[in-house]
């Protein structure tokens, strides 16, 4: 009977774990972790879907707990069990993000978008990967395949922006981040941070367009010289 509480408590946290990037309270994840301990210190479990459910449960919970090793050790057991479990290379990918592993990290998100190609996050994971490993072209694809499965989704926008002015797209910048002030309607911190990024960007697009249109005044000058 106790063993069957520890599984029925496990299988009714996963509803609460399994796909929620949510923040949640640091006592209900170490309560979680003590339940699901319980759970794997069973000697046989029901089925593998169990046993594999039970470690990915583990290791997300370990990855909210900043617990990256003991996370990738267990996301490593429930992929061996189940190998299309696209959610497990993707919190493994996240938690080798974590450790700087960003070679390792764009491997496991690479295996979850060929698992599972219509997820944004996943997407924008990506291209997060991208910017650390300086695959830049490759980066603003991942902005775009983001933006083509949740286009009303101003935060994707704003990012893009940002990634455009790093490389000193002024101008592209402030067009992503014109659009994210029209997606950002109900939201007025949003829309105070996203508009100090579109100035800045902006201005610095105004900055550069008069310095290239002086080097020109010089040749124009030159030339008639």
């Amino acid at each position: 009977m106790c063993n069957l509480i520890f599984i029925n408590y496990l299988l009714s946290k996963s509803n609460k774990f399994y796909n929620n990037d949510n923040p949640i309270k640091e006592n209900d994840l170490n309560q979680a972790l003590f339940y699901v301990n319980r759970a794997l210190s069973i000697e046989t479990f029901p089925s593998n879907e169990l046993l594999s459910q039970a470690y990915f449960l583990r290791g997300k919970i370990n990855w909210s707990l900043k617990n990256y090793i003991e996370s990738i050790l267990d996301l490593d057991k429930t992929i061996k069990i189940e190998k299309d479990h696209y959610l497990a290379f993707y919190y493994r990918g996240k938690a080798k993000r974590e450790l700087s592993l960003f070679d390792e990290a764009l491997k496991d998100i690479d295996i979850t978008i060929k698992l599972k190609s219509n997820e944004r996050d996943y997407f924008l994971e990506r291209a997060f990967l991208k910017i650390k490993l300086k695959l830049f072209s490759g980066a603003l694809d991942d902005f775009d395949n983001a933006i083509n499965i949740d286009h009303n989704n101003s935060f994707i926008f704003f990012q893009k922006g940002i990634y455009e002015s790093q490389l000193r797209n002024f101008g592209e910048a402030v067009k992503n981040f014109d659009i994210a002030l029209k997606k950002s309607l109900k939201n007025d911190f949003h829309r105070k941070i996203i508009q100090i990024h579109r100035n800045f960007a902006e201005e610095k697009y105004i900055e550069n367009f008069q310095t290239l249109l002086n080097k020109n005044k010089l040749f124009i000058n030159y030339k008639n010289y």
